[in-house]
């Protein structure tokens, strides 16, 4: 099995061999579609989903593909913690792939955005802050590879071999739910039908793959 860095190494070339999904006849929708669901109402923030995503997929120093928000709510006399695990949310129309100058970034069949690192020439433009290009600022750069941008695409390497994502994997609140939406089962399919089902930002009308329980 290839690692996540071999591939981003290789390009999107070797990324689409290894994800592009399985289609019963050419021309047709893709059988596959991945979707990650955050049910807000479990996560405890403990960042067992921080460590395993920098562990799985060697981030460099002080750099994190996923993090977990954190935010007091009160209500009169009571105050609480409230957390909320963000990262790359694989959107239907991502703005980093419009924005990079050099076609490094390409969305797969399976709804999962990749970057090709042959290609991108670390010029920040997909992550650009003030041109608004990633609206979730969830893309970094590697400071070990020229700044090349990095972020999350559900562990590419794992789904190869039917694994989940680490993050998914190692949640022990299960806040964490994963699956193929286009074949879905078990508990992804009931919290697919979930009424409170949204994407990060649907107030903006950015569709995302990543979608969001909210606190009850």
């Amino acid at each position: 099995m290839q690692s996540r860095r071999n591939l981003l190494k290789q390009g999107i070339m070797a990324v689409t061999a290894a994800m592009l999904p399985i289609k019963a006849m050419a021309g047709q929708e893709s059988t596959v579609r991945y979707q990650m669901i955050v049910d807000q109402n479990r996560c405890m923030g403990c960042q067992t989903c921080v460590l395993a995503c920098k562990a799985q997929n060697d981030i460099a120093p002080s750099q994190f593909l996923t993090r977990v928000l954190i935010r007091e709510e009160k209500k009169g006399a009571v105050a609480r913690q409230v957390f909320k695990p963000v990262g790359c949310n694989q959107c239907e129309s991502p703005r980093c792939l419009t924005a990079c100058p050099y076609k490094a970034i390409s969305k797969l069949d399976n709804g999962i955005v990749v970057t090709d690192w042959t290609l991108c020439q670390g010029v920040k433009a997909c992550n650009n802050a003030c041109g608004n290009a990633c609206p979730f600022h969830a893309r970094i750069v590697d400071p070990r590879f020229a700044g090349k941008s990095d972020k999350c695409d559900y562990c590419a390497d794992r789904l190869e071999t039917e694994l989940q994502p680490a993050c998914v994997e190692a949640c022990p609140a299960r806040a964490r739910i994963f699956g193929n939406c286009r074949q879905a089962n078990g508990e992804f399919a009931k919290y697919l039908q979930h009424p409170a089902l949204s994407s990060s930002r649907a107030e903006q009308s950015i569709e995302t793959n990543t979608k969001y329980i909210p606190l009850r």
